[in-house]
């Protein structure tokens, strides 16, 4: 269980500051409320559905490792820069939802007393917290942990009051029980501001298929069609990012303008080892010009500015004082991607 604890950390959270719903040792029904008309939905890609305030900002959260990663939802006069609350963030309520595999085979049990036994165990010298009450209880019709507790932050000198409810995720079917699927349903807030019916409003639109989305991405990308657009984009972006790095150094070092490397708004492959990043985009769209791939090359004497198209016909560009990839197309006027 060492996994769960280390994933815990990770934050996939959707504190729902809510010491509520529950008579002690008897597992109760969180309200599966309708949605409210006065709040929005927020559909998440990775397979699960809440709502939320109307005038709330959503932020999504990107998975590591084991992490499917999910999102924040930020109520009126909450900032958060990163992925979790730090030093400089302004925090009134604050929602986290997101989900994690342990990697191996997980029960109900197995996984409330891994939580039950850490959270305290979890502070440290920046901060410390202290378990309010501990309950059985069911969201959306499926068994779930949830526990309330306070947190002092000496480092970023705030109290909250928080709420995190853990469950499992609908295995489907057996072969996905090793995954150890879960999910983290939290709600963090100012203890002057905690407001528990809301909280109880929030949580109870909550509603996940996290893993039949899983399963169903796995076998879209086994689809022809799902295969021939990775390879554009793996070959696409691939000969763009090389062609700014590779024309960059030889530029330098042989002290030549980018002037060359276009001719007529396309790249001048008659200019020495063009040609093999033209090939690599051919390659990747299965043409044969570079009309048909959308190329547009655009150089003066110090900058220059290239892109081309993936097999969805989405632009990606680059340009020289910049090495990441970027989504746009070259603009002549500005030579830079747009």
């Amino acid at each position: 269980m060492n996994k769960i604890a280390i994933i815990v950390g990770i934050t996939l959270l959707i504190v729902v500051g809510i010491s509520y719903f529950f008579t002690k040792n008897k597992s109760q029904n969180i309200i599966s409320f309708t949605t409210p008309s006065d709040f929005t939905a927020y559909n998440s890609p990775i397979g699960f559905s809440i709502s939320y305030p109307i005038g709330w900002t959503t932020k999504e959260t990107k998975g590591v490792d084991t992490s499917f990663g999910g999102v924040q939802i930020l109520s009126q006069g909450t900032s958060i820069k990163y992925d979790s609350y730090s030093n400089g963030d302004k925090l009134e309520q604050l929602v986290r939802v997101g989900g994690g595999a342990a990697l191996e085979p997980l029960s109900y049990e197995k996984i409330k007393n891994n939580y039950k036994s850490n959270i305290e165990k979890q502070n440290s010298s920046s901060f410390s917290r202290k378990v309010i009450s501990e309950r059985d209880i069911k969201v959306n019709g499926v068994d779930a942990y949830e526990i309330v507790f306070t947190e002092n932050n000496i480092t970023n000198k705030t109290s909250t009051k928080n709420i995190l409810v853990v469950l499992l995720a609908d295995p489907i079917s057996k072969k996905y029980d090793q995954l150890g699927t879960f999910i983290e349903i939290g709600y963090t807030a100012r203890q002057d501001v905690f407001d528990q019916a809301l909280a109880e409003k929030i949580i109870g639109t909550f509603r996940e298929n996290i893993l039949q989305t899983y399963v169903k991405k796995i076998e879209e990308a086994k689809k022809p069609e799902a295969r021939a657009l990775n390879d554009s984009y793996a070959r696409v972006q691939t000969a763009l990012k090389n062609l700014n790095s590779g024309t960059s150094v030889v530029i330098y070092e042989q002290k030549q303008s980018y002037e060359s490397i276009c001719s007529n708004g396309l790249l001048n492959t008659s200019t020495e080892y063009i040609q093999g990043y033209v090939d690599m985009i051919y390659q990747g769209l299965k043409v044969s010009s570079q009309t048909d791939a959308s190329i547009k090359c655009f150089a003066t004497k110090d900058k220059l500015v290239v892109s081309a198209r993936t097999s969805d016909n989405k632009m990606w560009c680059v340009q020289t004082d910049n090495y990441r990839l970027l989504s746009g197309t070259a603009d002549n006027t500005s030579m830079s991607c747009k």
